[in-house]
């Protein structure tokens, strides 16, 4: 009878505070796996308005067409460093950037 309330007793003393700090690390880690998961969703949401949009505008053929206006020497130098892979990328970060300052919460 006495090993039952020793039992009782210890879990009053030190069986609560592990209770309540397990919990609260499950519903924590919970929170932010869900808050990750919609930040990704949104970054997902945001990256296909911005290459709609950029296709809409056709920003891809208006930098070809400006690549092709260089000489052969300066678009071979530029092709080398892959310049306009660069631009394109930049231009499709600014406007998914632009995107996302739109979206509440992000």
């Amino acid at each position: 009878m006495f090993e039952f309330l020793q039992s009782i007793s210890d879990f009053f003393q030190t069986g609560i505070y592990t209770f309540f700090e397990e919990t609260a690390v499950y519903f924590t880690s919970t929170l932010m796996i869900w808050w990750l998961k919609a930040k990704l969703a949104g970054l997902e949401f945001a990256w296909a308005v911005a290459q709609q949009i950029l296709q809409g505008f056709n920003v891809s053929s208006k930098l070809a067409q400006g690549f092709a206006m260089l000489s052969p020497d300066v678009m071979q130098i530029v092709t080398f460093f892959r310049f306009p892979e660069a631009v394109n990328i930049l231009i499709s970060g600014g406007a998914t950037r632009f995107i996302l300052r739109m979206l509440p919460g992000f």
